[in-house]
């Protein structure tokens, strides 16, 4: 994360933190199912989960 104007963006980044929250949540209550069925997907949700959460 870079410091800058960390004043300016507590907001956004309060939300950012939130939404990625959400989204493990939401990756651990239904990627788990997708994980034994599709490697090949969950390797995608994996890297969303990564680079965007």
């Amino acid at each position: 994360m870079y410091h800058s104007n960390v004043s300016g963006r507590s907001s956004d980044l309060r939300a950012l933190l939130i939404a990625g929250f959400i989204r493990r949540i939401l990756f651990v209550n239904n990627g788990w199912r997708e994980l034994k069925e599709t490697p090949s997907s969950n390797w995608k949700i994996l890297c969303q989960t990564v680079i965007f959460g």
